[in-house]
């Protein structure tokens, strides 16, 4: 009995050490894995995922990939890289569905628009001979942003935006752009249908004469502030409801993610040229009217006064922000931080 007991031992444990094996290859389950590779086409690494057979692949950060860095010759900044536009995973060619249940081990190629690297353009602006621009959207030749690497001194209507969606980014440090002479006109002018305007990082707009109309005004299109823009400086007169920012009308709207307005006076006057002076009601920064829509999830609007020819004079009193009656219902305000305050009639 001996003898024969012995003769099966080793074999009995060969076969659970086989058993177990399996059992750990398959998931402890009998179910087997595979794994998603993501191929990112010289973009950044993207990780694998090991999944049961038959779950779905969860869609990752989209990778970033850059082009050659500029020339010399292509305008004021050529340390800026072109980068390619991310616009979908594929296998075999073909679009991915991360719906898909996974069967197999596969591997998922980035696709790719080819970059149009940032390159000189003719302004035609005041003492500007070029800017370093870069076409985000192949397809769409009106959607641009423009770097800038230095200050700007620029006379009034310094951009009149119409069927453009325009970024603009300060690069190398902190850039102003600043209206210096004493010419009626707003900086930027948004009225057209599909037209906008993006301020964004390391950009800043000031105003070193009085001004009689808005810094920006926007009728037909939309006004976005981001981290790292800000508004500043502005001394004005008006003597209507004009402010540094107007937003007037149903087709108008400003939102902000980021950035900040701050600093800025608006003072009524009579008349123009004239000394008697009568309070004006307006907002010393922003005034959202004519039905235009406010949407603010980031940024301050603090500091900002009306009244007075100045924010020193003992006339002058906090005002960052009006909302007309017919704007109250499109104003929706989910984080940032805004001072005073007030609903109007419009």
């Amino acid at each position: 009995m001996k003898k024969s007991s012995k003769k099966f031992f080793v074999p009995i444990i060969t076969l659970l050490f086989f058993a177990l094996t399996l059992t750990a290859c398959s998931g402890g389950s009998g179910t087997s894995r595979f794994t998603v590779t993501f191929n990112s086409d010289g973009g950044t690494a993207v990780a694998s995922q090991t999944l049961l057979a038959g779950a779905t692949a969860s869609m990752p950060a989209e990778p970033v990939k850059y082009g050659a860095p500029l020339p010399e010759e292509a305008g004021l900044y050529p340390g800026v890289l072109g980068y390619y536009d991310f616009i979908e995973w594929r296998y075999s060619g073909v679009p991915f569905d991360f719906d898909t249940p996974i069967l197999a081990n596969i591997t998922l190629t980035a696709h790719w628009t080819a970059p149009i690297n940032p390159g000189r353009i003719e302004l035609a602006i005041n003492d500007i001979d070029g800017a370093i621009v870069h076409v985000r959207n192949n397809a769409d030749a009106g959607e641009f942003t423009l770097l800038i690497s230095e200050d700007i001194n620029t006379s009034s209507n310094f951009f009149n935006i119409a069927n453009m969606r325009l970024t603009i980014i300060g690069i190398g440090g902190e850039r102003t752009i600043q209206i210096v002479d004493q010419t009626p006109g707003s900086m930027f002018t948004i009225d057209a249908e599909n037209t906008s305007l993006t301020l964004g990082n390391n950009i800043t707009l000031m105003r070193q004469t009085d001004a009689v109309v808005p810094l920006i005004g926007i009728q037909n299109g939309n006004l976005t502030l981001r981290d790292g823009s800000k508004i500043t400086g502005i001394n004005m007169v008006s003597y209507t409801f004009f402010s540094v920012i107007l937003v007037d009308g149903e087709n108008a709207s400003f939102s902000m993610s980021g950035g900040t307005i701050t600093g800025n006076h608006v003072y009524g006057m009579s008349q123009l040229g004239g000394l008697e002076l009568q309070k004006v009601y307006s907002s010393g920064a922003v005034h959202i009217r004519g039905g235009a829509a406010f949407t603010m999830s980031g940024g301050s609007i603090t500091g900002n006064t009306r009244f007075g020819v100045n924010a020193q004079d003992p006339e002058a009193e906090a005002m960052d922000l009006l909302i007309g009656s017919s704007s109250e219902s499109r104003f929706s305000h989910t984080g940032g931080t805004i001072g005073s305050h007030s609903f109007i009639p419009d």
